[in-house]
């Protein structure tokens, strides 16, 4: 069964991006970002959701440090996924083991919009994520 959520290539739109979820491999997180940072405002809501989010933080806390480009916030997921051949010219994951998403408790935005699919979404302060991205390095 397949959800379809709306998404877009880099290379095909402009506009400004409002919330973003960076799921790439730690090391593909800051140049995914900085692709896009043009694109960020102000009032953009950028979500890492990596392995290593914590080193991947302190990498990607400059862009975000004169608030020009927004807040960063930290999640954390146990799912399993991975993008098969691409041989349709289509976009698609495969959601391929059930997990738990655990979710900064804000923005709201972010449980709204990811609770939605079932994906057994967590809301955690701050500390909590904090302390849960340390458990997952030891």
């Amino acid at each position: 069964q397949g959800v379809t959520i709306p998404a877009e290539l880099i290379s095909s739109c402009k506009s400004p991006i409002d919330n973003l979820v960076i799921t790439t491999k730690a090391y593909d997180a800051l140049p995914a970002l900085e692709s896009i940072r043009h694109r960020l405002h102000h009032r953009s809501n950028t979500l890492l959701l990596t392995n290593g989010a914590l080193a991947v933080r302190e990498e990607l806390l400059p862009v975000y440090t004169d608030g020009r480009h927004g807040r960063l916030f930290l999640g954390s997921t146990t799912h399993g996924a991975y993008r098969p051949d691409n041989t349709s010219g289509e976009y698609r994951v495969v959601h391929a083991g059930v997990g738990n998403l655990y979710l900064p408790n804000e923005p709201r935005l972010f449980r709204e919009l990811l609770m939605g699919f079932d994906l057994c979404a967590v809301p955690l302060t701050a500390f909590e994520m904090e302390e849960l991205q340390w458990k997952k390095l030891s």
